[in-house]
């Protein structure tokens, strides 16, 4: 049945239907009572979408990621989905694959379907699509650095001081030629991750040889660059990978090679996993709080559609990650891993 039948069935107006559905404070007990019970005898359903629009809101959000299948981007979804599961919100996932056509697209079509405000993950849209949406006053979050002389909430990880202290580790075991693995797709974070590891390396007052290459996320990536540093001869005494996706593809191809992890190659990487504690050795990692940066976006994203933030536009919340000592970088006290 149609909102016309349920209207006709009650002996009502379809303006009296509209207000049980919108404003049941308004109608008469009786009238509300006997368009309720009409309702649910014959299992009728109100098209919630066209009435979000009619109110002004469609409680739907979206979230933009860059790569839906790579773990730390399905634990931002995860918070995220988390935070408007509770507060009554539908969750767009719009996979951007870190290109900005298809990112534009997705931005064209939710703004076609109403959404009520945008979570932006890594995004690479340019500054004119920034303008848009504060033109046109749509709430937005960027998980991310937030863009010079730009005033719109955003959320990130502190990348920098999470490999100065993971670098300063590796170099107070002794290891003094470093080499650390970036991914060009996500320039923000990589400059982050190399202001960091280049300052570490410079207030350890020691002579440390360091270099850096642009290498493919995943376990092939770092499969062929561990297997072209074998080859070459020009294997260093550690390595600092992107992910642990990487660093899991260095293991398996340096155990093939019959070089020993930590006493040959000392290994750490920029991201945690279950499975990190699980290899052998033990990964040493950074724990970052993906899930949570997911959480802390869509509540700015929720407090500026429901106008209940007291902070003026252009918050910034900065997480901190977690070093994980184990034993790929030649830890052999325990009591770091319990305590670190």
């Amino acid at each position: 049945m149609n909102i016309r039948e349920i209207a006709k069935a009650a002996g009502v107006s379809v303006a009296t239907i509209s207000r049980v559905l919108n404003h049941p404070e308004v109608v008469q007990a009786d009238t509300r009572d006997r368009v309720l019970d009409i309702m649910k005898r014959n299992n009728y359903t109100p098209n919630w979408f066209a009435r979000g629009l009619n109110l002004g809101k469609t409680r739907t959000i979206a979230l933009f990621v860059p790569d839906i299948e790579t773990e730390k981007y399905q634990m931002v979804m995860s918070g995220a989905e988390t935070v408007a599961l509770n507060k009554g919100y539908s969750l767009f996932i719009c996979g951007t694959r870190y290109d900005p056509q298809v990112e534009g697209n997705y931005l064209d079509m939710v703004l076609q379907r109403k959404v009520d405000g945008v979570i932006l993950t890594g995004s690479k849209l340019p500054e004119q699509r920034y303008e848009e949406l504060l033109n046109i006053s749509l709430p937005f979050v960027c998980i991310g650095l937030q863009r010079e002389n730009r005033q719109y909430d955003c959320c990130s990880i502190n990348y920098r001081d999470g490999v100065y202290r993971l670098a300063t580790h590796m170099i107070k075991m002794g290891h003094f030629s470093i080499d650390l693995l970036l991914n060009d797709m996500l320039p923000e974070e990589s400059r982050m991750i190399y202001d960091g590891f280049c300052q570490a390396v410079e207030d350890s007052g020691e002579d440390v040889q360091s270099r850096t290459f642009e290498v493919d996320l995943g376990l092939q990536g770092g499969y062929f660059f561990a297997q072209r540093m074998i080859q070459s001869g020009n294997l260093p005494r550690a390595v600092i990978t992107y992910n642990d996706a990487q660093a899991f593809g260095i293991i398996k191809s340096v155990q093939s090679s019959g070089v020993k992890i930590p006493s040959e190659l000392a290994l750490a990487a920029l991201s945690d996993s279950p499975v990190a504690s699980l290899v052998t050795p033990a990964l040493t990692t950074l724990e970052l709080p993906d899930k949570k940066l997911g959480m802390v976006a869509a509540r700015m994203l929720i407090d500026r559609i429901e106008g209940t933030s007291a902070e003026e536009a252009g918050q910034e919340i900065i997480l901190q990650p977690r070093l994980m000592v184990r034993h790929s970088c030649g830890n052999t006290k325990f009591i770091y891993e319990l305590f670190d």
